[in-house]
């Protein structure tokens, strides 16, 4: 074993088996702070959709009359 390896299974043996990490200080706000700017562009792109007259979301394809492209597949 060289030197770099046995001090690396000392510290192996040192540390607990099931190690948590925790995420740094402010990690939690971070992550609310995210997911706000995702649903803000979220909502900015399903308004610009309704602008064009484009279906923006779930709701709005589900309401929509499905399109017959008169391309089906052979029997």
């Amino acid at each position: 074993m060289t030197k770099d390896h046995a001090g690396l299974d000392e510290r192996r043996a040192e540390e607990p088996d099931e190690a948590v990490e925790l995420p740094p200080e402010g990690g939690m706000q971070h992550d609310e702070d995210l997911g706000k700017v995702v649903e803000d562009i979220e909502n900015r792109i399903t308004e610009e959709r309704r602008a064009q007259k484009v279906p923006g979301n779930v709701e709005d394809r589900e309401s929509q009359a499905p399109v017959d492209s008169g391309d089906d597949a052979p029997e």
